[in-house]
């Protein structure tokens, strides 16, 4: 929907819902992504204007306006602990991890390869330490979000990588929780290739620039 999100009450049958206006906080585009927070009652609405939105649940009131992302932003997606907001976008090389105990600050960014218009989508891993991407390149790439970013930079680095077509890799899961710790997931399955399969081999890539945020 263009400049608007739509509410529905699922354990109440019909067609009524409640319509929020996303206009006049500044995403007059349209929105592309949603994401709940599992903690507090807010959401996240990623929108092709190249801004996200944090809006109250239930009222709808614009709480933050996150910009700086160079394309629409293309997928939001929430940390299990409700305080770290990840956002992504078409033709952008960059994920960005938004602190939300600070509503505007950037904790860091990862490189990725995203040179096309496709939704090209990552994943968290379900104890949330991990996150994986696909790219456009033909790779998935890996990252331990717990991790420390380079200081100068605020590039988190890549743990690991696989090439795994010869074409671009639109989607990828975010493998299988192991008690308290993670295992990342395989590099021979579960993609979603844009053309066809290619020989897995490691790759290893990294570099970034910061991003700027408004509230």
């Amino acid at each position: 929907l263009k400049g608007e999100v739509r509410r529905f009450d699922i354990q109440r049958p019909g067609r009524e819902s409640d319509t929020h206006l996303l206009a006049a906080g500044g995403q007059g585009g349209i929105v592309s992504c949603l994401d709940l927070n599992p903690v507090v009652p807010v959401y996240a609405a990623g929108c092709y204007n190249r801004s996200t939105g944090l809006y109250s649940r239930d009222s709808g009131q614009l709480l933050c306006l996150l910009t700086g992302q160079r394309g629409g932003v293309t997928q939001v997606t929430f940390s299990r602990d409700g305080t770290r907001l990840y956002t992504g976008a078409r033709r952008d090389g960059e994920i960005v991890c938004w602190d939300l105990r600070e509503p505007g600050k950037v904790l860091f960014t990862l490189q990725r390869e995203v040179s096309t218009n496709q939704r090209v989508q990552f994943s968290l891993s379900p104890c949330g330490g991990l996150l994986v991407s696909a790219n456009t390149d033909g790779s998935g790439r890996l990252w331990d979000v717990l991790a420390r970013p380079d200081p100068d930079s605020g590039v988190l680095p890549l743990a690991t990588a696989w090439l795994l077509h010869g074409d671009a890799v639109t989607g990828l899961p975010g493998g299988r929780g192991r008690g308290e710790g993670c295992s990342p997931p395989a590099p021979d399955r579960g993609t979603s290739p844009a053309g066809r399969e290619g020989r897995a081999r490691t790759v290893r890539r990294s570099g970034g620039r910061r991003w700027r945020s408004m509230g």
